[in-house]
């Protein structure tokens, strides 16, 4: 069994807040453990969030695609950008040791979705960024 969600939203912030509502309404008959859900909220928040805020140079309308797939071991977020070029996988892990200040410089966003899956993809393709974030069921 595999079930897919699909959405489309503008380079918009307050974009987020509708994709986020339309992925729990997804999510929610799946009846999935709530920190697998809390898990998608944040790497859909965090991750549109860097594309939104820093991918486009230009004030122009761009679209981000966004992927919910679930199978019988775990779920998969994708997400599509034509963004500037930007791998989250080149960023060094934030130490353990550092304080509030160092994490926010790191990236503290992503370190938090490091945090959460188990696995993390990027590539380039055709102008667009591509990040696969995956979590086990």
């Amino acid at each position: 069994m595999t079930d897919k969600f699909t959405y489309r939203i503008k380079n918009d912030l307050n974009e987020l807040t509708k994709v986020s509502q339309a992925a729990n309404v997804f999510l929610e008959p799946l009846n999935l453990d709530p920190k697998i859900v809390y898990a998608v909220d944040l790497i859909l928040e965090e991750m549109l969030t860097n594309v939104i805020t820093y991918g486009y140079k230009d004030h122009g309308n761009h679209e981000i695609d966004i992927v919910i797939s679930l199978d019988e071991d775990e779920i998969s977020v994708v997400l599509e950008d034509d963004g500037a070029p930007f791998n989250p996988l080149s960023l060094p892990w934030a130490s353990h040791s550092a304080d509030a200040d160092e994490l926010i410089e790191e990236g503290l966003g992503i370190h938090f979705v490091r945090n959460m899956m188990n696995a993390m993809q990027y590539r380039r393709e055709n102008e667009k960024n591509i990040l696969e974030v995956c979590i086990d069921l």
